[in-house]
């Protein structure tokens, strides 16, 4: 929790220059805030081992008039972030919680997932490829699948990786996983008729089952999560993409194992 903005970043601005009695005081103040709040000038100075004095020189020299308007300001600002961060872990764990209790239990999802274990279990390679924070979960599939299941590597620019220049022997033999939490990525959706035109085989993982990338693919694994978009971000949560990753990993280790 990020208490008193301004405050703080003067102070790690001027931290080389701090006395100790001024160190000893933010430190006890940022690790107990709302206990610090809740004191008397006298009982934050025993607390902080210091005198009632430097605590209204460390306050006034970082703007404040006196011990009480911090107080104040400090009591406000843990209030707003308390309630930021209830709305937000409401809103997600909701979401989170329908997710694992109803879409992984549901027949359609598992039905996929098990058609996506078979499928790259019959290949050799399997490429991740995926836009934004997708392709920071398309790194953790290759880590994933990489440790011991089988050889995986990932597109980190899929505008500039064809494949046309794959033999047949080894397209036909390469799985191609598409992540996209939207579906609706154009650039990812333009380089699905490249793979397949290679001979490759493609998976999507996406949040909507009715997106034109989930159409495209010959195997679809759809989540159904709604999207958190903050201006022209997608903030949407990514740990049913990991889950589903890492489940998808132990499914295909098990298949390998008794084939």
């Amino acid at each position: 929790m990020i208490l008193l903005e301004g405050f703080c970043m003067q102070i790690l601005r001027d931290l080389p220059d701090m006395s100790t009695t001024e160190l000893y005081i933010y430190k006890y103040i940022v690790q107990n805030p709302k206990q610090a709040s809740e004191m008397t000038i006298g009982q934050l100075a025993r607390n902080a081992n210091t005198s009632t004095a430097s605590i209204l020189r460390l306050c006034r020299k970082y703007g404040f008039s006196g011990f009480s308007e911090f107080k104040y300001q400090l009591k406000k600002e843990i209030s707003e972030n308390e309630a930021d961060l209830a709305g937000l872990t409401s809103n997600e764990l909701t979401d989170l919680r329908h997710f694992f209790e109803f879409t992984c239990t549901s027949p359609e999802f598992v039905s996929s997932m098990r058609a996506a274990a078979e499928l790259i279990a019959s290949k050799d390679l399997l490429i991740f490829a995926g836009y934004g924070g997708s392709n920071i979960i398309a790194a953790y599939g290759v880590l994933i699948f990489s440790y011991k299941t089988m050889t995986s590597f990932r597109i980190e620019d899929p505008n500039n990786m064809h494949l046309g220049h794959f033999s047949d022997k080894i397209a036909n033999n390469t799985c191609i996983f598409l992540i996209s939490v939207s579906g609706q990525s154009t650039e990812i959706i333009a380089r699905v008729r490249n793979y397949h035109t290679s001979g490759c085989k493609v998976i999507t993982l996406t949040s909507d089952q009715d997106s034109p990338l989930a159409k495209a693919a010959d195997v679809c694994i759809a989540y159904e999560l709604p999207l958190i978009m903050a201006e022209e971000d997608n903030m949407t949560s990514h740990v049913p993409a990991c889950y589903i990753i890492e489940t998808l990993n132990r499914m295909v280790s098990e298949i390998k194992r008794n084939q």
